[in-house]
């Protein structure tokens, strides 16, 4: 198990403790059938990457959006979200297979940002809880590449047969997304609630564009959200 795994275990723990906790015995919770919610969201985001022959730690950046949520009934909802996100990693050490690139091109600690539009799309489950909302959520998300920099830069290096840094990487990006969500009603306040997620993401396919490594996105998001009926 490694450390993102980890920490995405330990903060949904966490997250459902204090939500149980703080909420008030008072609110129920229970989902309204065929209601549109529209969300605003904002939170952190610890990516690196993954791949055989490739080793790197992780690396922090905040995301944000909006998100559309329906309830098909008083357990399961639909969740579309438009984010803004910077995913990548730091120290990155990697070696391309032989025969398809030079050694030269070889990753020796450095530091990629990649900046994308990310659009998950998330089956919910809520629980038959009173009190407060806890949902599973699980689905795809498609992501699109706006810009990378390698340590800092977006131009090529001295070697000018390496391309530019958003090149070198796949203009989209493919992934598998599972966590849950605590949310507490509102009451009196436009029928909204705030919600706590955590969704831990996987990239399936390999994200290097030319350079002959293996580089897949993995990452942990936290996210606070404001939602309101529409």
């Amino acid at each position: 198990m490694n450390r993102l795994t980890q920490k995405f275990i330990a903060t949904a723990a966490f997250f459902i403790g204090i939500g149980v906790f703080l909420v008030p015995t008072s609110v129920l919770a229970q989902n309204q059938s065929d209601q549109l919610h529209l969300g605003v969201e904002g939170g952190l985001a610890q990516s690196q990457f993954t791949g055989d022959g490739t080793d790197a730690s992780s690396y922090q950046w905040f995301s944000g959006g909006i998100n559309f949520m329906y309830n098909l009934n008083e357990a399961l909802s639909m969740e579309v979200k438009a984010l803004y996100t910077e995913s990548g990693a730091d120290e990155v050490t990697a070696s391309a297979d032989p025969g398809t690139s030079s050694p030269a091109f070889n990753l020796d600690g450095d530091k990629f940002a990649l900046d994308y539009y990310q659009f998950p799309i998330l089956a919910k489950l809520t629980a038959p809880i009173e009190v407060v909302k806890i949902r599973a959520l699980a689905g795809p998300a498609i992501s699109f590449l706006d810009g990378a920099t390698k340590n800092g830069e977006d131009t090529r290096r001295n070697v000018q047969s390496e391309p530019p840094v958003n090149r070198r990487f796949k203009f989209y990006d493919l992934s598998g997304v599972v966590g849950g969500e605590i949310a507490v009603p509102l009451s009196g306040l436009l029928n909204a609630e705030v919600a706590v997620e955590g969704r831990y993401q996987f990239g399936l396919p390999n994200i290097d564009n030319q350079q002959g490594f293996e580089i897949k996105n993995q990452s942990f998001n936290g996210a606070l959200t404001f939602r309101i009926p529409l």
